[in-house]
């Protein structure tokens, strides 16, 4: 007897505890745990915002803008259509270094454990630099003159205040999120192009009087908003239910901005707060 009412008091103490455990629902982190001792967020389901500092290169390359002074300048002439002078110059501007700031926002939408969402971001920086080249070369053209072309050349790009709109996509492993992106971008930017050109002909029959125009010296500057594409990948790591870090590379495309293609690569962390 005192067994069976032994038996029957750990029923009862037993009965809403394993009624608990199966109701308890663990939510899109089931069988997940956290690791190096962050405790997984149940969802990142929600909208966000963080503060970003980061560290940007950025690549230029400028002959489009040189050339295209070039071109105009000997636009329909036996020497351009012939020796293709806008060609020549390749001026390649150093490449560019500098600490950069910013901010982001987005909304995650979770199915499971897959997280999709949206994020815009601003950058804070700016990056320039100068570039030169020269060339000359000589050929005898389809009208009989021995045509000899010497150009020189520099271009200055600068691009500062890059803002992205881009779609994320990850998946959670515990209190980490890694992820994806890929989107847009836009940025302010200025060119400045120089470039002289000296060019002469030469009858080597003697029979075509000779030529020997004057130096031109061409200029052309401009300024506006670039726009371009934008990818990366990155991990989010969940501190508490509401606060999270993340370490994120960021890869910017301007294919023309004004002749010039520019390239940017951020290498960035930030802390956020998720609601």
């Amino acid at each position: 007897m005192r067994a069976a009412s032994a038996a029957t008091l750990a029923l009862l103490a037993l009965g809403p505890t394993t009624a608990g455990a199966a109701d308890l629902d663990l939510g899109p982190l089931r069988g997940s745990y956290g690791a190096f001792g962050l405790e997984p967020v149940v969802r990142w389901q929600g909208g966000y915002f963080a503060g970003t500092a980061g560290y940007t290169s950025g690549q230029m390359t400028g002959s489009g803008s040189v050339g295209d002074l070039i071109a105009r300048h000997l636009r329909g002439t036996t020497i351009e259509a012939e020796m293709q002078v806008s060609r020549f110059l390749q001026p390649q501007i150093p490449d560019q270094r500098d600490t950069t700031y910013g901010f982001l926002a987005g909304y995650n939408f979770q199915f499971g454990e897959t997280v999709l969402g949206v994020e815009a971001d601003m950058t804070l920086g700016r990056l320039g630099g100068t570039g030169s080249d020269a060339l000359g070369r000589s050929r005898l053209l389809s009208d009989g003159y021995f045509a000899t072309a010497i150009t020189t050349g520099s271009v200055t790009a600068e691009i500062e205040n890059w803002a992205t709109l881009r779609a994320r996509a990850g998946y959670t492993l515990g209190a980490f999120l890694p992820f994806v992106t890929g989107g847009f971008a836009v940025a302010q930017y200025e060119v400045a192009s120089r470039a002289t050109v000296d060019t002469s002909y030469v009858d080597p029959s003697g029979t075509l009087p000779p030529l020997d125009p004057p130096l031109a010296t061409l200029s052309e500057s401009d300024s506006g908003i670039a726009f371009g594409l934008s990818a990366g990948a990155g991990v989010d790591v969940a501190l508490t239910e509401n606060v999270f870090l993340r370490g994120e590379w960021q890869y910017l495309y301007f294919p023309d901005v004004a002749g010039a293609d520019v390239v940017l690569n951020t290498v960035r962390g930030a802390a956020g707060v998720k609601f």
